[in-house]
């Protein structure tokens, strides 16, 4: 691996939704992992002692004859403390509090004639104590500080915030883990009171424990033996908001421990776990490491994610390599440990997570163990790792099961030995495919519930429906519940990210489910979380209050430029560069995106260029009408009946007076004025002369959407808007007018403008800017009406084409995966509005080097058509999938490298191996009937 790319493969940092959210960022990919030259970063216990935490400041370091090292340890508790330096030579040791010493001012100090070396002090929790180390003889040093074992309560959550009616109660109950003294423990507003009970449940009048003050601070303790069952009763004796938690007696004190040799506590998993995980953020995920260097007599630790010194997580607790440094002392480079962790069968590492998932109608959770996708692991070498990881992690009740990420991680001839050990073994798609519950984006919405809305044209941004399967066009909604899978590169989803509403699958959903139907039509707020979902009951008033809080955001105009040239791509970007993305004012986002293309991907033509190898051109010729063209349109005399209708729709529009019966009605109107509008001047004539000269032997063509308002900061505009094909042989009627005719496929509508005339392309493009849906969307976006434009961009028309494709350049929802995320679609229909009733298929390509290709997981194979079975193998080929990755690898980087503020400060070289990046591309892609590739959309 490079210098700049030190960082072990597996990462683990929390995100939302299953393999979701394109827009997930962080800092730039930085070089490599790094000492901190004062090292006073504080420190963490590795494991625990009864009495005491060791914790390692700095490791094994070199120190000359006469140099120093100096840092400064922050105490977590109060007590006495000692510093201890160990190793060869002789260095001394200075310790003050407050201030650096030196070797005449300190408070205590050890200088004896060797490298081993003890100081105790006393301190206040919170106080920082000063070190210095100084080489009176060339030595190589580490220091330790020694800590008395103090431990904090750990609670456990029995339920969050919830609202509770006066005379209204929530019942449950919690299992004991282990012996002791439970404290239950309620907090909140209003008067909510708390009975428990152990084996049954308690009534007001017949308890074990209760409180029953004038708040819903509330609190009662009980003695329990482990196993036990305790029952618990919230009631609001007056309306309250309340949630309510369980101290455990005598928890380890977690957050100050950087990892553990055995879990045999749910607490410490969920202190160690961090939500999201690695091929599904569905539940949460805790890291491990097993140092198999010695087979014989294996250490297994378990990492604590959440680990923090001075509020940020050092990259020792996210990272298998740094925490390897760490708590081993390894001195092997990225590349060594990742070759012989990863890459071999003959592992000096284990290195994997384990992730919690809910399966089908089970109620409890499985603990998935799993290794990264790349992880060569052979079938013998998992068994070891089963057999260890068995043995350590001994949570009550916990079920372990082995999930293989990847299709080189087998299991065959290993069945009966992992069933001995009670571990069942599993393909991540079956584990995918067998989850009911997944967030797809992660928030929180006010709204009312409409479960099954007969008439989706009705539904309001004060809206949370619930679909069978997700409508193809769907209009601002505060959130979205579908039964059917989505994919999370559709348009919608992608959507719901944009806005930051909350979307998610429930496969059970229906009128009759327990957690939707008692909220059905009634005004809700959902709340949607890596690990479950909640609704409880708002108003009225609280709805309204959400929705003008988002509306509340000034108007942002639009660049409005005039250029009149029909650019052609080549003419838009010749070769990458800054200066490619000039032309997005003037021809909208789409024209500029496959001018972009043809910069980065240039032609077939030139020996240098990534065409070249392919033979044929890997992105199209076309070329764009300006936005100047929509707008001479919208001004021409003849169309001034169009203007003032316009006019009023935008007026009314941003007055927010308009329901969606008078939206949908006055949006009718301006696009029939469209359709029977007239081009005005010589731009019909213009486009016609410029198609053959550009397209020359292409009979068909398509004319897109290319917006002002489309790929635009925080707004991509994707789907909004409607393209055509055109033949430009079609003859136009007399009076050149123009309609709109609707072909039915099975459970899809497309739009067809009639006749297929160049005229009538132009006209039905513009119109497409004042659909309904396009409107509604502008608005939440607080894009200024006024100022919108639409340019056309023309290139070929496709047709049979073999798959469709939608590449996202990162594992999109985790950032525990360097790869990309590709989606395919067999035949015509798309990833971004796919069919309702279909399936599309989801890879990840995960990366390791710039030396190894990618490794493919199918977490989903695609089901084509509603009536097609799900398919059991992939659309494309291997060597397709590498294709179509290694040429947008060069996509990417190139855009990069054309686009600073892409990756600022980053190596444009390496982009496609960070997963930090503060953004990501998405292209469309198309598998053509001979088989070429054809990459005709970035953003």
């Amino acid at each position: 691996m490079p210098k700049s790319y030190q960082r072990s493969v597996w990462r683990h940092v929390a995100r939302g939704g299953i393999l979701l959210s394109l827009l997930q960022s962080s800092a730039a990919c930085s070089g490599g992992s790094t000492s901190d030259p004062a090292m006073d970063d504080g420190a963490e216990a590795i494991g625990t002692v009864a009495s005491e935490l060791t914790t390692e400041i700095f490791s094994s370091t070199a120190l000359a004859r006469g140099a120093s090292k100096t840092g400064v340890y922050t105490a977590t508790a109060a007590g006495e403390i000692t510093f201890r330096t160990s190793g060869t030579g002789d260095a001394d040791l200075f310790i003050k509090k407050g201030a650096p010493p030196t070797r005449f001012a300190y408070d205590a100090k050890s200088e004896g004639p060797t490298s081993t070396e003890q100081v105790k002090i006393k301190v206040s929790a919170g106080e920082k104590i000063y070190y210095l180390i100084y080489g009176y003889e060339a030595s190589t040093v580490s220091l330790s500080v020694v800590t008395p074992d103090e431990t904090a309560a750990e609670t456990v959550e029995l339920f969050p915030t919830t609202t509770i009616s006066q005379g209204a109660s929530k019942t449950g109950t919690y299992t004991a883990t282990t012996a002791g003294e439970l404290t239950f423990r309620t907090s909140g507003t209003g008067d909510a009171d708390l009975f428990i009970r152990k084996g049954s449940a308690p009534t007001r009048s017949v308890f074990d424990a209760k409180s029953d003050t004038l708040t819903s601070t509330e609190q009662v303790k009980i003695t329990v033996a482990a196993g036990d069952t305790i029952h618990y009763l919230v009631y609001g004796y007056k309306t309250a908001s309340v949630k309510l938690v369980v101290e455990l007696p005598g928890a380890a004190n977690y957050a100050a421990t950087l990892s553990l040799p055995s879990l045999s506590q749910d607490a410490a998993f969920q202190a160690f776990s961090t939500a999201g995980g690695g091929l599904s953020t569905s539940g949460r995920s805790m890291k491990f490491l097993i140092d198999n260097r010695n087979p014989a007599a294996r250490t297994t630790n378990f990492m604590n994610g959440n680990y923090a010194v001075n509020g940020v997580i050092p990259s020792y607790a996210k990272y298998h390599y740094d925490f390897a440094k760490r708590r081993y002392g390894i001195g092997d480079s990225n590349a060594t440990f990742n070759n012989t962790t990863y890459f071999t069968n003959d592992k000096r590492f284990f290195a994997g997570n384990i992730q919690t998932y809910k399966l089908g109608d089970a109620q409890s959770l499985v603990y998935a163990i799993q290794f990264y996708p790349d992880d060569v692991i052979s079938e013998g070498s998992l068994l070891q790792a089963l057999q260890t990881i068995k043995a350590a992690f001994t949570v009550p009740n916990a079920k372990l099961v082995f999930v293989a990420t990847g299709p080189q991680q087998t299991f065959g001839t290993i069945r009966t030995q992992a069933a001995a050990l009670g571990i069942d073994l599993m393909t991540i798609d079956q584990v995918l495919g067998n989850i009911k519950y997944v967030p797809l984006n992660t928030g929180e919405a006010w709204g009312y519930l409409r479960i099954f809305p007969a008439n989706v044209e009705t539904l309001r941004p004060t809206d949370i429906p619930v679909f069978d399967d997700l409508p193809l066009d769907l209009s601002v909604v505060a959130g979205t519940i579908t039964k059917a899978y989505q994919d999370i590169n559709s348009h919608v989803n992608l959507k719901a990210k944009e806005r930051n509403t909350p979307n998610m699958v429930l496969r059970d959903a229906g009128p009759t489910h327990p957690a939707l139907s008692p909220f059905a039509d009634r005004p809700v707020h959902l709340k949607v979380t890596s690990e479950g979902f909640t609704i409880e009951a708002t108003t009225a008033e609280v709805v309204e209050q959400k929705l003008a809080e988002r509306l509340a955001a000034p108007w942002v105009p639009l660049p409005v430029v005039d250029d009149t040239a029909l650019r052609s791509f080549d003419e838009v970007c010749s070769i990458a560069g800054a200066s490619c993305f000039q032309f997005a004012k003037a021809y909208g986002g789409k024209t500029q995106g496959l001018g972009f293309l043809v910069g980065a991907l240039g032609r077939a033509s030139s020996p240098t260029s990534v065409s070249a190898p392919f033979g044929y051109d890997l992105s199209p010729r076309g070329f764009g009408i300006p936005v100047k063209a929509y707008r001479d349109f919208v001004d021409a005399p003849e169309n001034a009946t169009l203007k003032a209708k316009l006019g009023a729709l935008i007026a009314a529009e941003k007055a927010g007076s308009l329901s969606p019966v008078e939206r949908n009605a006055l949006s009718a109107e301006v696009q029939t004025l469209f359709y029977t509008g007239r081009v005005p001047g010589s731009l019909v004539a213009d486009v016609t002369e410029r198609i053959g000269a550009v397209m020359p032997a292409v009979e068909k063509f398509k004319f897109r959407s290319s917006a002002t308002s489309e790929d635009v900061p925080n707004f991509n505009g994707a789907g909004l808007y409607d393209s055509f094909s055109i033949e430009p042989d079609k003859v136009d009627k007399p009076d050149f007018s123009c309609v709109i005719e609707t072909e039915n496929d099975g459970v899809a509508t497309k739009l067809k403008i009639k006749p297929k005339t160049v005229q009538c392309g132009i006209k039905a493009v513009f119109a497409s800017l004042w659909n309904p849906r396009a409107i509604v969307e502008r608005t939440f976006g607080r894009l200024d009406h006024a100022t919108a434009g639409m340019g056309i961009t023309i290139n070929p028309a496709y047709g049979d084409e073999l798959a469709n494709l939608v590449l996202v350049t990162r594992v999109v929802g985790t950032d525990a995966i360097y790869g990309y995320t590709l989606s395919v679609q067999k035949g015509e229909n798309l990833v971004t509005n796919p069919i309702p009733g279909t399936i599309t298929e989801f890879n990840v390509a995960s990366f390791s080097d710039f030396a190894r290709p990618p490794r493919f997981s199918t977490t989903r194979y695609a089901k084509p058509t509603p009536t097609d079975p799900v398919m059991t193998t992939t659309i494309l080929t291997e060597q397709q999938m590498v294709d179509i990755v290694e040429v947008a690898k060069k996509i990417e980087i190139s855009y990069c490298k054309s686009k600073p503020a892409y990756y600022p400060g980053g190596n444009c070289n390496e982009v496609w191996l960070d997963v930090n990046k503060p953004l990501s591309l998405d292209m469309e892609i198309k598998l053509l009937p001979y088989g070429n590739y054809q990459f005709k959309q970035v953003r």
